[in-house]
């Protein structure tokens, strides 16, 4: 019997292939919607070349009152932990079905849950149903919840949408739009817009960090330990650049819903984590500037209740 064994060759230097680049042009410039963090571009790309380095952020074409981002560190319980222990601790997943329900009848339109793993959504999603809150949150929200391997997000988003329209179409129905519970890195994390009532809110439950003992990490990790000086407070570059791959797919998914001038939404980040310095620094200035930080979920349903009643006038 053959035994195939999948080969993988990945570049852990990024800088030898941009170097000749560097050297024959006068100037470089890299452009993007979601460089933060960015420090380990400076780190990986550019500090050897001895040019000058500039960065330069516009900010958002948004007023700041057309954003309201927050994070919460308590539950309606706990204290909210969403690493890969905390969230196997007893009703850590259900203190999510517990805030849903706090919140969502506040909030018109469409509601995007972002989870830091298929598997973390697949268990929440059993929790809840035996603790009989998917139902609860179905009467105010139309419920739509993404799968692993889902080849085409083209069907869940269509129905997204008409259950919000539908909704939208009848202001005295109980039935205030939809939410759909989705994985942050998967299809509707990126590329997708959540614009207008498709997304007035978006809640990212936990931080998605990598499995550390994929292997690919682990290299990527050692080579950048190895070669790179620690710059960040003392961390080793792998480990800033671990937690800086973690944040860019959470700035991704909160990107999703603001995606036009007049556009609003509110952000909901649910983990003690998202309150430390540290991790704030690492999201878009145009959102670190202006996050509220809440420690209990009736702040957080006044924040919420004052933000979209001043829409309304």
């Amino acid at each position: 019997m053959r035994c195939f064994l999948p080969i993988r060759y990945i570049s852990l230097n990024c800088e030898d292939p941009f170097k000749p680049l560097l050297e024959n042009c006068r100037a470089v410039v890299l452009a993007g919607g979601t460089m933060e963090p960015i420090g380990e571009v400076k780190q990986q790309l550019l500090l050897s070349s001895g040019r000058d380095i500039s960065v330069f952020s516009c900010g958002h074409v948004i007023p700041p009152q057309n954003i309201l981002p927050l994070t919460l560190s308590h539950g309606t319980k706990v204290e909210l932990n969403f690493s890969f222990d905390g969230r196997r601790k007893p009703g850590m997943l259900t203190e999510v079905g517990n805030i849903l329900l706090e919140i969502i009848h506040l909030i018109p339109g469409g509601v995007v849950c972002f989870f830091p793993s298929y598997q973390c959504l697949s268990d929440c999603k059993a929790v809840l149903l035996k603790d009989g809150i998917l139902d609860k949150i179905s009467k105010v929200k139309t419920l739509y919840f993404d799968e692993a391997g889902r080849k085409n997000s083209d069907d869940i988003l269509g129905s997204y949408a008409s259950s919000i329209q539908r909704a939208e179409n009848n202001p005295n129905s109980v039935n205030t739009g939809a939410i759909l519970f989705s994985v942050l890195g998967g299809k509707m994390s990126e590329g997708i817009n959540f614009s207008d009532n498709l997304g007035r809110c978006v809640i990212v439950i936990g931080l998605p960090f990598a499995n550390p003992s994929d292997p690919v990490l682990q290299e990527k990790m050692r080579y950048l330990n190895g070669n790179i000086k620690a710059t960040e407070g003392g961390r080793t570059p792998g480990q800033t650049y671990y937690e800086n791959s973690c944040m860019k797919s959470v700035n991704q998914g909160i990107g999703r819903a603001i995606r036009h001038i007049n556009d609003y939404a509110a952000i909901l980040l649910l983990d003690r984590r998202y309150g430390t310095d540290r991790i704030q620094g690492k999201l878009p200035k145009w959102i670190s500037k202006h996050v509220q930080k809440k420690s209990n979920v009736t702040s957080v349903k006044t924040a919420i209740k004052n933000f979209f009643s001043s829409r309304e006038t």
